[in-house]
């Protein structure tokens, strides 16, 4: 398996290495696409360590072996780690959301930025707001301002 290591100070490297062996409750899930987080980019910005730390933690990918009953080989994933810059990984079953069949991979590796907004909005009390202005258009921003107008 390769994955990418934050290997000194603003230094990243790939790795390459035999893959983990498949322990019951777990799952192996090939990797298709991993986001690019500002919290990654800070991190090996800020060059504080520890060293050497995997990183990467927005993933969607396919269950390519499985050890856990209700996750069979080619269920489509998104799963919480923070070592998700790789081309495979071993997950514990109760860190994989199987995806619904009309989700795209591609937009299923939003599912963790998309979450932290959900967990913005909902430490909000808006019942009695009658406007909310929010600052910035970036892609948080946007996915907040999606949130918004869905709750209405």
């Amino acid at each position: 398996m390769r994955y990418l290591i934050e290997s000194g100070p603003r230094t990243v490297r790939l790795v390459e290495e035999p893959s983990p062996d498949l322990v019951a409750g777990h799952v192996r899930v090939a990797v298709a696409h991993v986001g690019v987080c500002h919290s990654d980019t800070a991190r090996v910005a800020a060059a504080r360590g520890p060293f050497p730390e995997r990183i990467g933690h927005e993933v969607s990918g396919v269950v390519s072996e499985s050890r856990a009953d209700d996750l069979p080989v080619g269920t489509r994933v998104v799963a919480y780690v923070t070592d998700g810059y790789a081309d495979e990984l071993v997950v514990p079953r109760d860190r994989i959301v199987p995806l619904h069949p009309d989700c795209d991979l591609v937009d299923a590796a939003l599912a963790e930025p998309l979450a932290c907004v959900i967990g913005g909005v909902e430490m909000l009390d808006l019942a009695h707001v009658p406007h909310v202005v929010l600052v910035g258009a970036g892609f948080m921003g946007l996915l907040t301002l999606r949130i918004l107008v869905a709750r209405g």
